[in-house]
């Protein structure tokens, strides 16, 4: 399987069509899609409605997508669920909110995808000893390294138990 890993393109005047998305899914069996920068966690749903569009035109089927495991509290310790997720629900440009509405426009899609839900992210190395957990969080998984986030988006694409889920992982 051919897959893209793509940044948004370029979008003057905010402008995210499928048509600028299409060139980075032509002829790709799957696609993993950062919707988001460092700078950009806002308005996740639209970019994400047309890396959805791109992707189907083009044929591909599978769609991963990276989003955060802090804007559910299902599988958390009860200092977590109860201190600190409802302070950062309270935190304005909330990303989370808009996190969860992408997850709605990738259900939706018709596509296989899988909606990964990592932690707070650290510069360690990859281990490959995270665990993984479907629909719920990780209970103690408060990090996990960039290099282990990639290697379990990689091993979704071919992998079928996490179809049309949400599986969040945690070291």
């Amino acid at each position: 399987m051919r897959i893209t890993v793509s940044e948004p393109p370029a979008a003057p005047g905010g402008e995210w069509s499928s048509r600028r998305w299409r060139p980075a899914t032509t002829g790709r069996g799957g696609v993993r899609a950062r919707a988001a920068g460092a700078r950009a966690h806002h308005d996740l749903r639209r970019r994400t409605t047309s890396i959805v569009r791109a992707t189907a035109a083009e044929g591909a089927r599978r769609l991963v997508v990276v989003t955060a495991n802090g804007m559910i509290t299902e599988g958390d310790g009860s200092v977590t669920r109860l201190v600190f997720k409802p302070v950062l629900g309270r935190v304005p440009h909330n990303p989370f909110a808009d996190m969860l509405r992408m997850e709605d426009v990738v259900r939706a899609s018709g596509l296989d995808w899988t909606s990964v839900r990592p932690p707070p992210l650290t510069e360690g190395p990859r281990t490959g000893s995270y665990r993984s957990a479907i629909d719920r969080n990780v209970r103690g998984g408060l990090r996990v390294s960039r290099a282990d986030l990639a290697d379990c988006v990689l091993r979704r694409l071919d992998e079928q138990g996490s179809l049309h889920a949400a599986l969040a992982i945690g070291g």
